[in-house]
C-alpha cells in the first residue's frame, strides 16, 4: 500500500493507537556531539562543581504574542497561571479535554502579551492547532528544533548547573546577581552583553540519599476546569537518586 496521507498510514497500521505505539522514532534525539567523558564524571561535576549544558538546539521554541496570550495559555494549561507577569517562567502542562497528558514544557513569560513555550515538537503542534481552532487573537512564530530546522535558531540557551554555578555567573557578571527567585528571570552581563537568565535547576545539587519532603498539588486547586480533577495537596517523602530518570538517558551516558 502506498502511503500518501496520514489517514493512509493510520489505516495501514490498523488504527492510530497501533501506529503510535509501533512508531520507529526511538528515544528523543539530541543534535549535539557528546562532550562529557562518561556518565560518572558528569554526575560528579554537577554534584561537586559545575557543568555547562548546551541547550540551544534540541528543543522547539514557540513564540506566542498578542492581546490574548495569557488567556490562550491559561486555556491549555492544567496548572495555574495566576502569577502571570514579565520575567516569570512556569511549567506548562497540557492535557486533552478528557484528561490525557499531551506533554509539558517551560513557558517563559517575556512580556505581558508575549511568551516563549519551550518543549518537544508535539507540544508546539498541539498549541498551534488550538490557537487556530479557537480563534484567539495571537500570532505564532515557530522556531523548530535543529533536527527539523534548516535556519539559524532565534536564540541560544545554556545552563550552568552545580554548587559552583552561581559563583561562576557572578564572576562573568562582574558583581553580585540579586533579585532572582526560583523560576524567575532577570538580566545579567556576559562579556559586555546583556542576556536574559532563568534561575532553574535540571540536575539538582542535593547529595544522593538525601531525604526531602515535597508538597504535591497547588493550594488553589490548580484548575477551575470542570473536566479536570482539582488538586489535593499531599506531602510526599522522597530520596534523592544520583542518576537520570529515563533508561535511554542512562544508557546514552554510560556508552
Amino acid at each position: 500500500m502506498t502511503i500518501a496521507t496520514l489517514e493512509d498510514k493510520i489505516q495501514a497500521a490498523g488504527g492510530p493507537v497501533d501506529m503510535l505505539r509501533n512508531a520507529p522514532s526511538g528515544p528523543y534525539q539530541f543534535p549535539n556531539r557528546a562532550e562529557f567523558t562518561n556518565w560518572r564524571d558528569e554526575q560528579e561535576a554537577w554534584r561537586r562543581g559545575a557543568v555547562l549544558f548546551g541547550q540551544s538546539f534540541h528543543m522547539t521554541d514557540l513564540y506566542v504574542e498578542g492581546p490574548d496570550t495569557r488567556r490562550f495559555c491559561e486555556s491549555l494549561a492544567v496548572n495555574s497561571m495566576a502569577n502571570w507577569r514579565r520575567n516569570v517562567a512556569k511549567q506548562f502542562v497540557q492535557c486533552s479535554a478528557d484528561g490525557n497528558i499531551v506533554g509539558d514544557g517551560i513557558i517563559f513569560i517575556l512580556e505581558e502579551s508575549k511568551a516563549n513555550i519551550v518543549n518537544k515538537p508535539v507540544n508546539a503542534n498541539w498549541t498551534m492547532y488550538h490557537a487556530e481552532k479557537e480563534g484567539f487573537d495571537v500570532s505564532l512564530d515557530l522556531d523548530s528544533r535543529a533536527l527539523d530546522n534548516k535556519r539559524r535558531r532565534k536564540c541560544y540557551r545554556f545552563e550552568v548547573q552545580g554548587p559552583n554555578a552561581w559563583g561562576i555567573l557572578e564572576k562573568l557578571n562582574g558583581g553580585p546577581i540579586t533579585g532572582f527567585t526560583f523560576f524567575g528571570m532577570g538580566e545579567i552581563s556576559i562579556a559586555g552583553r546583556t542576556v536574559r537568565a532563568l534561575r532553574h535547576g535540571m540536575a539538582g545539587a542535593a547529595e544522593p540519599g538525601t531525604e526531602v519532603s515535597l508538597t504535591w498539588g497547588e493550594p488553589d486547586g490548580g484548575t477551575a476546569k470542570p473536566t479536570v480533577e482539582r488538586h489535593v495537596q499531599t506531602e510526599i517523602a522522597c530520596i534523592v537518586e544520583p542518576c537520570p530518570i529515563s533508561i535511554e538517558a542512562r544508557e546514552a551516558y554510560r556508552n
